[in-house]
């Protein structure tokens, strides 16, 4: 029997709401997810459909739609409001139950909760401890009064932010939809907040952010929702009413007041106020002005102080990137030294695609934490990480990029139309050739080739052949691009690790040094990579360095994200966000008897995985280094696959 998850049930309720077909494109912007994450959700729609003898319509052009064939859509609904939701994570019910409570003016009772998230009393309770626990050190309680029910208490203000944090994480995390929330929000014109956003930056001369509209939106929606609620906010902050910033948020807001029936009084426009100081800005003809910081010009220049000593980078000159760093702390200090929380849609992936990118951006921040109030979130690190990364790009990025020697036996024509489509396709690369197969070796010895991109079967002992179609089709391109991010980071990883030469990183280091023997398991049956990722962290459960949350963090990482943490031949360097289950700094390996698959879609074969975890990012970032390193030489892959006991393993070097 197929399980459904909640996103799931979500997509077939959409799909037979709208009565059409709709794109997967359209289905992941709907849902907030990946295109890719979607096709596996439609995976097992399919599955559990047939079960119902309903058919799923997948074509190319037409787009995704529900045949209902002889049955309405009422029994498709009812046979998901029969399902028990034993297939409700522990992670999206307390989700749920924290949106419903801090929507809610009132208390809720126990049994009502039940109903809603269709689980258990007692697990509701179990689920209620962990969301007290969570809050223990905050602003906010969670009141549980006999016959009353449950409630959060707290300032209107810690209530208001959390309840907009916790959305913004939903969205950004899959637990909540665009669907949903036209739901949540049904009684609120959101075309209307968004014309009151418009005049703010038609006011302040200003453009912000498209995730920023998204979270004033979200901000200001709630603040409209506690209001009618009779909910009203504190003076949270000193009121200056002839401040610019006031008067003009007071002007905007009168669009929602005119049309709404509702009135912004002084503390609410002043909290309202703070929330657009906190928004990102992508342009201005004004800024800073009212934002301005005297500090932010001197840690602008240590930054970029720091990339040339780190990276090997001079920003001097680069206006666009000093530009984008100075507006973007002005505005983070603003929003950290308030309490205000910003969602950085991309902070995973920049985590998992350019991880070097980011630490050396964690560790470049991690010397002015005291100017931005001692909080480092891992949301504002990626945002700084993105501007100093695009420098990276712009002047590094040839250096990294690939040398691919073209085989092609076909005659000139269909060579010529092959290295055209690749140049307009991957216009990156450094190619050479086309040669024939009997020109290969010594264009090898001639030349330094990273890998070899050929149109026929072709073996190149200690090179990498792709072989493609001529013509260049998208399964071509999606495997070449995965070969040219492996080569890359593996390019910038060389780079970072010679430009810091000095540190420890350059030393002499063993593999018997990063893993103890309790840590390594060789030659394992497995039959798929989820299975590979619980078994590589067996050893790390047992001694009680991560939790279940961790595993599943990284599962969903691959699911989400593709299989980017294979940038190794046969070795997947699997990990997840720090604050998801690691209890202590670990590490784990794992060998397999046969390769596997490494992710649904991808066509990455691995018998190697490592499992990372790290609460302290200097130290992961070392670890990670120095592993790399120990794995890029010559044989280490074929050694670990072929050992058979520790013993032959740990004097692996670098």
């Amino acid at each position: 029997m197929v399980t459904l998850g909640k996103r799931q049930k979500d997509i077939i309720h959409y799909l037979l709401k709208i009565k059409e077909n709709s794109t997967i494109k359209e289905i992941a912007l709907i849902f907030n997810v990946s295109e890719r994450t979607i096709r596996y959700d439609l995976d097992i729609i399919e599955a559990w459909l047939k079960e119902k003898n309903v058919d799923l319509i997948r074509k190319p052009r037409l787009g995704v739609g529900i045949d209902l064939g002889n049955k309405n859509a009422h029994e498709i609904l009812n046979e998901l409001t029969s399902l028990e939701n034993i297939d409700y994570s522990a992670e999206e019910r307390q989700f749920h139950i924290k949106l419903l409570l801090f929507l809610s003016a009132n208390y809720i009772t126990l049994e009502d909760i039940s109903e809603i998230i269709k689980v258990s009393k007692n697990t509701i309770i179990s689920d209620l401890d962990k969301i007290e626990e969570e809050f223990y050190e905050s602003e906010i309680s969670l009141d549980r009064k006999t016959y009353y029910g449950i409630k959060f208490l707290g300032k209107e203000s810690s209530i208001r932010n959390e309840t907009s944090k916790l959305i913004g994480k939903g969205l950004k995390k899959g637990l909540l939809s665009s669907y949903e929330i036209e739901y949540l929000f049904e009684d609120i014109d959101k075309a209307l907040i968004l014309k009151a956003i418009k005049e703010k930056e038609n006011f302040l001369e200003i453009s912000y952010t498209e995730e920023s509209i998204k979270e004033l939106i979200v901000n200001i929606a709630v603040a409209i929702k506690r209001v009618k609620k009779g909910k009203s906010i504190e003076c949270v902050y000193d009121l200056d009413k002839d401040n610019r910033g006031y008067a003009t948020t007071k002007k905007a807001l009168e669009i929602i007041e005119k049309a709404d029936d509702i009135v912004f009084d002084e503390n609410e426009i002043n909290y309202l106020d703070k929330i657009f100081k906190g928004a990102k800005i992508r342009d201005s003809i004004s800024f800073p002005g009212e934002y301005e910081n005297e500090n932010v010009n001197i840690i602008v220049q240590e930054i970029v102080e720091d990339v040339k000593k780190y990276l090997g980078i001079d920003l001097e000159k680069d206006v666009e990137v000093i530009n984008g760093l100075r507006t973007h702390l002005e505005v983070a200090f603003y929003r950290i030294s308030n309490n205000l929380t910003i969602e950085n849609p991309l902070t995973d992936q920049i985590k998992y695609r350019y991880p070097f990118i980011f630490e050396m951006s964690r560790k470049i921040l991690n010397k002015h934490k005291t100017f931005l109030g001692g909080k480092l979130i891992d949301d504002e690190i990626a945002y700084v990480a993105m501007h100093i990364g695009a420098a990276f790009e712009r002047n590094k990025s040839s250096s990294f990029m690939p040398n691919v020697l073209l085989v092609c036996g076909s005659g000139f024509a269909t060579s010529n139309l092959l290295k055209t489509r690749l140049n307009i396709m991957l216009p990156e690369l450094k190619y050479m050739g086309p040669v024939s197969a009997h020109e290969v070796d010594e264009c090898i010895k001639k030349n330094n080739v990273d890998f070899v991109i050929s149109t026929s079967p072709l073996e190149i002992s200690g090179i990498e052949v792709i072989r493609i179609n001529p013509l260049l089709d998208n399964e071509d391109l999606s495997r070449l691009k995965t070969l040219i991010f492996k080569n890359t980071v593996r390019k910038q990883l060389d780079y970072i690790s010679d430009i810091n030469g000095a540190n420890a990183y350059r030393k002499v280091n063993y593999l018997g040094e990063l893993l103890n023997s309790e840590e390594v398991n060789l030659k394992v049956d497995c039959e798929n990579w989820r299975e590979a990722i619980h078994l590589a962290s067996k050893p790390l459960i047992e001694q009680k360095s991560i939790t279940k949350d961790y595993i599943d963090a990284m599962i969903k990482a691959v699911e989400e994200l593709g299989p980017y943490m294979v940038f190794i031949p046969q070795v997947a360097l699997t990990h997840a966000s720090n604050h998801n289950g690691v209890l202590k700094d670990s590490m784990s390996l794992l060998t397999l008897k046969e390769n596997i698959k490494f992710g649904d879609k991808g066509n990455e074969e691995v018998r190697i995985i490592i499992v990372l975890a790290s609460l302290n990012p200097e130290l992961y970032m070392e670890k990670l280094v120095k592993l790399v390193e120990i794995l890029e030489q010559e044989a280490a892959a074929d050694i670990l696959i072929n050992a058979d006991s520790y013993e032959e393993i740990m004097y692996l070097r670098n």
